[in-house]
């Protein structure tokens, strides 16, 4: 019985089999890879074959588990059973072998396959990877009944299951290994195959399975820790036909090498077998004497493998026993303990694993193409060329990178273009006629295109180099007539210069091959290799051309982005139509002068509904005309933008600028900064820019030359702004979050306004003289804040800062009344009053800490030099967030500081899966996942408030709402476990840092009061004893301190805070990364 729960011991299987009507005796086993299974001995055969037929797959009783029960070649003892053959088809019935299954079946469906087809199919089983937890591929399936058994393996040959169609064969039991082979064996006699590469979790009954398609096989043998197998067929067409088909094929996840087997003789003091060197199966129907063995590789270097016993000469055997003596007398002085940085380590041997002797299972492969064009598709199967060369063209997959490079000459110039796998939009198209097969690849963004300069300069530290080096490109010219701008001399706009290939509107390439007949074998194992990464159907036979090629010269010129302006159209409807294109959701192509007579004619208001929700549906749109009148006739003046915006939120624009193109996003519900609530007649003309590289990937810095045309077209672009129809965007500024995003705020000028004159009312900044400090000061006007109160300047004290020595205990808090704190509760619709605030305040930001005392003093807010940044007029107290309770985290870099400080890895351990267990928990009872979610608070309020609805009964009439709103949650706390090793900790905190103002704290001390959210907030609880404190990101050992809670009375309002001392020689929050108190969160 295998497969079992950790929980499941003897007493109760025991039990459950009482429960069942059997009383049996059984036996708890764990394999080597944890895995749990039991034997269970029956009384006698017959009640074990009962058993077995009637329960194996039903579901275990009060679990979710199934049966999965076998005939066992051990007793209860774990003693061999005598005369037992190990036989898929034991227990009555008849078992198949099925191969070349996909990821996507499992035991169910594979079953169901059967079952819809054969009445008497009683089990089926994919191979599952103990190793990965993933399918090997293969399985088998069992039938009462032989006719249906030999119907299947006439029926299900190439029948789809899942994704992929199926192979079947007679599933065969194992027979005693005997090569039988000798040093004078005729090579035409030979029937052993050799197979190298092999993955060391695969089981001798799984190589024949996977084998004994191709014939009867007589015996295998896999040999321990060296990752090769011989396998004997009865018939020499039989190793001949697995050889010429299986070799390079993958079989848990590794790529096998296959040969003929032999033994070789008198090579030195041992014999060793070797595997043969070449990688390609040759038939041996030459005389061996006229036959020229190639040398081997130079690369590849031949690596000794110690032979099993029954192929080791018996006269040599003292020989290899001296040799590996003297080898493990030659390590004595390795594995010993050593001292790394004043610690022991202890060094051992370990063996191989598949992927350190077989580094990668194929790191790239090259293609040679005959023609590479590129160009757009203006239906499903219309392909339009705009562009085509068949100068050198090489199509190479990289699968280490999961990345595909084209290569192409051009005008004597070598080029390429890169993209990742996951850029492909859906399925690369094959077609194949007589000897040509054309890749026809879609892409969501374009490529990455690059130039080989011979004037490339590369320089590092040591060296300088200048060669042959990749560099970035974004202008290629059609021919040697056209001249390359090199600058730009104006506001970029959507357009593209002409003469240039349009490496950002042609993003569907198309790729022929005509490979010579010798060559077509290889070409077909590479497209095979291909198929193992889904790049393309792994049904390659002749699938005929459907998709229509048309020449662009053919077709009428399409109208651009200056047309369009010049057409007169409201400003939001060019807008969006821009964006829609951009984003090749519609194609210039298919834009008729019906369709621009049609969308001048229509109401703004409802053409930028329609392309709206275009825009959200996210899917080509071959036919805007017919498209925009559907759309119309299903929602009437719904289409309209009709929703209500907050009081502090904008619809605001966004372009994402790439090296190669210009995504217009249309108008999105954002939060709203000072600058644009100041000025919101203008909202308009406010637009965020950022730049990211082709493939949306963060610019990435570079020491060298090679992209420098990057960063001169994202510094043309900052320096002559940008032009969407007749608005010129110039460049404003950008707060800190949007710096490290790589964007700006640009602003589109009036006669009245303009972005100097913005700057000016922002506040002053002369007296900032770093540019980096000077930019930042300005930022903090764009933070999205919300607007709670205006302040009159007799509200607002300034009061100095606390320091001591070079140390300000201080730093970035302030104070606020509770009268106001409670205006800004109401305000922002909070059900209790925050301790402290995240604010800005014209020139000041920080924290505001509430304080009782100052309703005494008709002051409303306190600040510090500290807080304040610039001078500004402005008085409007800006809320970014309020103080709230949060459970600690664990990540990479402080689980990695804990464990050097002396923290054992079983405390993390545990933590992780007490966690999982939790998360696993919350689709099974309402009570269980209200737990889970009040354990697993995150700052965006998720788990709260999912809460209510699991609580008003909706998660116990299975709505599918809820359920699936906690699947996403729990494969988010999982995604961030795998990815940041997230764990959290039940007894930690996650608090906005503030200061004692009562100065009761003395050095090293702490007050932590929070809110117990198991109980919906209401109960206050206060930490006491020694804690662990840190703050995020944290790199050395002392940026985690260990400070003493307290409970003082005096403090006794502040909650959720973690309040640290202001008295002593160093404020703490100094001490953890160099932290403050002007928002920053601690642990």
């Amino acid at each position: 019985m295998g497969e079992l729960d950790p929980w499941m011991d003897e007493n109760y299987l025991r039990q459950l089999y009482w429960s069942l009507g059997e009383d049996v005796s059984c036996r708890i086993s764990v394999d080597k890879y944890g895995g749990t299974y039991a034997f269970i001995d029956f009384p006698v055969h017959e009640s074990a074959n009962k058993f077995l037929q009637t329960y194996n797959g039903t579901q275990i009783p009060n679990t979710n588990k199934y049966f999965k029960l076998n005939w066992s070649n051990r007793d209860g003892n774990g003693m061999p059973i005598l005369n037992h053959v190990l036989d898929p088809n034991a227990g009555g019935g008849w078992s198949i072998f099925v191969g070349d299954l996909g990821p996507d079946v499992d035991d169910n469906v594979l079953l169901a396959a059967f079952q819809s087809r054969y009445a008497s199919t009683r089990s089926a089983k994919v191979m599952i990877d103990p190793a990965t937890g993933y399918s090997r591929g293969f399985g088998f399936v069992k039938f009462m009944d032989e006719g249906d058994h030999q119907r299947s393996l006439e029926e299900m040959q190439g029948v789809y299951v899942g994704s992929r169609p199926v192979r079947v064969s007679v599933a065969r039991p194992r027979a005693k290994f005997d090569v039988g082979l000798n040093p004078n064996t005729p090579e035409s006699e030979i029937t052993t195959v050799f197979v190298g590469g092999l993955n060391n979790t695969i089981t001798e009954e799984e190589l024949r399975a996977y084998f004994g398609t191709y014939g009867n096989i007589l015996a295998v043998k896999i040999i321990p820790n060296k990752n090769i197998a011989f396998i004997q067929y009865e018939l020499r067409s039989s190793a001949e036909q697995s050889i010429a088909e299986l070799n390079g094929s993958h079989l848990g996840g590794a790529k096998l090498r296959l040969s003929f087997g032999r033994t070789q003789l008198n090579l030195g003091p041992g014999v060793h077998y070797t595997p043969p060197m070449n990688t390609g199966y040759q038939p041996m129907y030459q005389p061996q004497q006229h036959m020229a063995m190639p040398p081997p590789p130079p690369s590849v270097v031949p690596q000794p493998v110690i032979p099993p016993p029954d192929l080791v000469d018996p006269k040599k055997q003292d020989d290899v026993l001296v040799q590996n003596q003297k080898f493990l007398q030659s390590t004595e002085n390795i594995v010993k303990q050593h001292k790394i940085d004043g610690k022991l380590v202890r060094v051992e041997f370990t063996r191989n694993q598949p992927f350190e002797s077989n580094p990668s299972n194929y790191n790239s492969s090259r293609l040679l193409g005959r023609t590479f064009s590129m160009g757009s598709m203006i239906g499903p199967k219309t392909f339009v060329e705009e562009w085509s060369t068949s100068d050198d063209v090489r199509f190479i997959l990289k699968y280490t990178q999961r990345q595909v490079n084209i290569i192409f000459n051009h005008m004597g110039e070598c080029y390429k273009v890169e993209y990742k796998f996951k850029d492909v939009l859906g399925d690369m198209h094959v077609e194949r006629k007589d000897k040509t097969t054309t890749f026809t690849i879609p892409l969501r963004y374009p490529g990455a295109f690059w130039r080989r300069s011979p004037e490339m300069m590369t320089e590092t530290k040591r060296s300088m180099m200048r060669g042959r080096q990749w560099e970035r490109v974004t202008m290629i010219p059609i021919n040697s007539d056209v001249e390359v701008p090199k600058r730009l001399q104006k506001p970029i706009m959507p357009i593209h210069p002409k003469g240039i290939i349009n490496i950002g509107k042609w993003i569907v390439y198309r790729v022929t091959f005509s490979p010579l007949l010798r060559h077509a074998p290889e070409f077909e194992k590479k497209l095979k290799e291909a198929a193992d990464y889904n790049l393309v159907p792994r049904d390659l036979g002749m699938r005929k051309p459907f998709i229509k090629v048309v020449n662009a010269k053919n077709l009428p010129k399409p109208w651009g982005h200056i047309e369009r302006t010049a057409l007169g159209l409201d400003h939001n409807v060019l807008y969006m139509l821009e964006s829609v294109i951009s984003y090749y959701y519609i194609n210039e192509h298919n834009l008729s002068m019906e369709f621009y007579d049609m969308i001048k004619e229509l109401d703004p208001a409802v053409a930028c509904g329609i392309l709206q929700l275009i825009s959200s549906n996210k899917k080509q749109v071959w036919d805007p005309a017919t498209e925009f009148a559907n759309i119309f006739d299903r929602m009437k003046m719904k289409v309209k933008d009709q929703r209500s915006i907050p009081s502090h939120c904008a619809l605001l624009r966004k372009v994402i600028i790439t090296p190669s193109h210009i995504f217009i996003q249309p108008p999105t519900l954002e939060t709203t900064n000072r600058v644009i609530r100041h000025f919101k007649d203008q909202s308009d003309r406010f637009i965020r820019v950022q730049f990211l590289d082709d493939g949306f990937n963060k610019v990435s810095a570079s020491q060298t030359d090679m992209k420098n045309v990057i960063y001169n077209r994202i510094f043309d672009i900052l320096k002559r702004g940008l032009q969407i129809g007749k608005k010129w965007y110039e460049f404003l500024a950008f707060s800190s979050s949007q710096l490290r995003e790589q964007g700006c705020w640009f602003f589109a000028p009036t006669p009245e306004l303009s972005a100097s004159k913005i700057h000016t009312w922002m506040g002053v900044f002369s007296h900032e003289k770093v540019v980096a400090k000077h930019a930042i000061r300005m930022g903090q006007c764009f933070s999205s804040t919300r607007p709670v109160y205006v302040l009159q300047p007799q509200d607002v004290q300034r009061i100095d800062d606390i320091k001591r020595g070079i140390y300000t205990f201080s730093d970035g808090v302030g104070k606020i009344s509770l009268s106001l704190a409670e205006q800004v509760a109401i305000q922002m619709d909070l059900k209790q009053v925050p301790s402290a605030f995240q604010f800005r305040l014209g020139g000041a930001k920080g924290v505001l800490t509430v304080d009782e005392n100052l309703d005494k003093m008709n002051v409303k807010v306190q600040l510090r030099p500290s807080q304040i940044k610039f001078e500004s007029e402005h008085l409007t107290l800006e809320v970014i967030r309020t103080s709230t309770y949060i459970h600690g985290y664990l990540n990479r870099q402080v689980i990695t500081i804990l464990s050097s400080l002396g923290v054992k890895d079983e405390v993390f351990m545990n933590l992780m899966e007490e966690m999982v267990q939790d998360v696993n928990k919350l689709l099974k009872r309402p009570e269980e996942a209200v737990r889970v979610l009040l354990g697993n608070v995150d700052e965006a309020g998720t788990a709260l408030s999912m809460v209510p609805v699991i609580q008003a009964g909706f998660l116990e009439r299975g709505d599918p709402y809820i359920k699936n709103l906690l699947n996403l949650f729990r494969v988010n706390v999982l995604k961030d476990l795998k990815k940041k090793a997230k764990i959290i900790v039940p007894q930690g905190a996650y608090l906005l840092g503030v200061m004692d103002e009562t100065n009761t704290l003395r050095e090293g001390e702490v007050f932590v009061q929070i809110c117990d959210t198991s109980n919906n907030g209401m109960n206050r609880q206060i930490i006491t004893g020694d804690v662990v404190v840190f703050r995020n990101p944290c790199f050395h050992p002392g940026d985690v301190r260990i400070a003493k809670a307290v409970d003082k009375e005096r403090l006794h309002h502040l909650v959720n805070v973690i309040v640290f001392s202001s008295q002593g020689y160093r404020d703490i929050p100094s001490m953890c990364s160099g932290g403050d108190l002007d928002g920053d969160d601690y642990t």
